[in-house]
């Protein structure tokens, strides 16, 4: 896990683009580099994985991108149910058609 953890955080910095390009309409420079401090996207790559593995490590997932004002950690608890039921259902289903 540790290993697909790691392969996965470095190729996405890798990856072309920036994390904010789809959800800012013409954003300016001030409030990209606003955005890029508050994520320390500015730090170099392994002083971002450092502390994005000790949060992981300690069961923070850090701030969403995405929905503003909530953790990563909330969302999972929010859905996990759902994802729960629908897999267990999945589970029983290819069991018995197995």
């Amino acid at each position: 896990i540790w290993l697909v953890a790691t392969l996965s955080f470095f190729l996405i910095r890798l990856a072309p683009g920036d994390p904010f390009a789809n959800e800012l309409k013409n954003p300016s420079p001030e409030v990209m580099e606003a955005n890029k401090r508050k994520f320390h996207l500015d730090e170099p790559a392994v002083n971002q994985y450092s502390r994005w593995m000790g949060g992981i490590l300690q069961g923070d997932f850090g701030p969403s991108m995405k929905y503003g004002g909530k953790t990563v950690g909330a969302i999972i608890g929010q859905t996990f149910p759902t994802s729960l039921a629908l897999g267990s259902i999945a589970i029983v289903l290819a069991v018995v058609v197995g």
